[in-house]
């Protein structure tokens, strides 16, 4: 879903996949080189004009950034042929750069000190036959380690510019295909997506007649999967356009600025919100965006209208009825922003399941509830909690809130880190 934005915002479309019949291409020595478990793998012809434009500005910026111009350090956007990335997990990433281009050149650019600061870091940049190579933490591993894999990984990217990467747990892949040939062409698919495709066409679809910049997005569910396409002659302007409709109407990225969401979503997780017809009628469970005095906050929706909510330390009950709840780790750990002096620090508590009718999710409890009490919603109102129970600010504090008040709901995460690393088994799933 973070694609289908980043289409609106490119103004191109990628190309279709290779056909079926076409021999699948042997695995890139960069898969081979990011180990075992590939993530993501992208091409990109630097040749293609519309390529070079939009890397003119980045050019520019980096002028302004490191002091020093590409002409300054002899290298030219037009002898540039073509750049690819692989990265693996836990934190694996190989690129390669081809043209008229070394070691030397970069060296200039970003200065001896640059270079040596990057080598501190595991990060080397190294001159091969026509270009350069750039290796982060790579262990070489034998390409047949990862056939099973990168085979997939690399049939899925078969144009000169095109990327695919995939997410999640291996039961529950999600992939992500990028191509551009004078299209921009984006494939979401995987048993994790579930009705989001047909749901999310039917929305654009809905939404035309009253918002013309989505008229330049082609929408489409294909076999389970959402495509989305922008065709070559679009103009910057109208892409914007269509990415501030998506974002304003449909789909909307938000960032976790705290933990008292723990464990369902991380301190600096980011999540897509579904908005408008997209969001339908929230029911009790849900993650949802909700709006006090200005300030956004994702809480969990517990109770309704009429229902009253008690908490005693034995947990939390709807209409008399306690929630039933079952402990599945006794000493879980996290990392929670100590807002102070903004560093990291280690917390934990027990992490318990939740039952909510047909509802389940899981929560965080790290003591005696901060507060106990009998809490009735009003009309018109509903009833919001935190999943860290005892590290949440909402409706046991605040009293409930407007239904009017609600933005959104929590659809699922695409950018997720843990330690310090790409937490991949997490990004693009959808949330509990």
């Amino acid at each position: 879903m973070l694609l289908l934005l980043l289409a609106a915002g490119c103004g191109h479309a990628s190309s279709p996949p290779a056909p079926t019949s076409q021999p699948v291409p042997a695995v890139s020595s960069l898969l081979a080189a990011v180990g075992p478990h590939p993530r993501g793998y992208a091409r990109v012809s630097l040749a293609d004009p519309q390529i070079r434009a939009q890397l003119m500005p980045l050019a520019a910026a980096a002028q302004r950034a490191l002091g020093a111009s590409l002409a300054d350090c002899h290298i030219e956007l037009a002898h540039l042929d073509r750049l690819q990335i692989a990265v693996g997990e836990p934190v694996r990433f190989a690129a390669e750069l081809d043209g008229k281009i070394d070691v030397g050149a970069i060296a200039c650019l970003l200065g001896n000190d640059g270079i040596a600061t990057l080598a501190r870091g595991g990060m080397v940049i190294r001159d091969r036959p026509g270009g350069v190579a750039i290796d982060y933490q790579v262990e070489r591993a034998q390409a047949e380690a990862v056939r099973a894999a990168g085979t997939d990984l690399a049939s899925r990217c078969a144009g000169a510019t095109c990327g695919a990467a995939v997410l999640g747990p291996p039961d529950r892949r999600l992939w992500v295909q990028v191509g551009y040939d004078k299209t921009l062409r984006i494939q979401i698919s995987g048993a994790s997506l579930g009705a989001s495709a047909a749901a999310i066409v039917a929305a654009i679809d809905g939404l035309r007649a009253s918002t013309p910049a989505l008229g330049l997005l082609v929408a489409r569910a294909e076999g389970g999967a959402l495509v989305v396409e922008i065709p070559g002659d679009a103009q910057t302007a109208p892409s914007v356009a269509a990415a501030m409709a998506l974002r304003t109407q449909l789909l909307e990225a938000f960032r976790i600025p705290s933990s008292s969401m723990v464990p369902t979503l991380m301190v600096d997780d980011q999540v897509f919100v579904a908005k408008g017809t997209l969001l339908g009628a929230p029911v009790p469970g849900d993650l949802l965006v909700h709006t006090i005095e200005g300030r956004q906050y994702i809480k969990r929706y517990l109770a309704g209208p009429g229902q009253t909510i008690a908490e005693t330390e034995a947990g939390l009950s709807i209409d008399g009825k306690p929630l039933a709840t079952e402990v599945i780790d006794a000493s879980f750990h996290y990392q929670d922003r100590d807002e102070t002096n903004d560093r990291m620090l280690d917390r934990s508590g027990a992490l318990v399941r939740e039952h909510l009718g047909a509802r389940s999710y899981l929560t965080l409890r790290t003591g005696p509830p901060r507060t106990t009490g009998s809490w009735t919603v009003p009309a018109g109102q509903v009833f919001f909690v935190g999943d860290n129970r005892n590290n949440s600010n909402d409706s046991r504090y605040q009293g409930a809130s407007p239904q009017d008040t609600i933005v959104g709901r929590v659809v699922g995460v695409w950018l997720a880190f843990r330690d310090g690393a790409p937490d991949w088994n997490r990004m693009g799933m959808p949330v509990e």
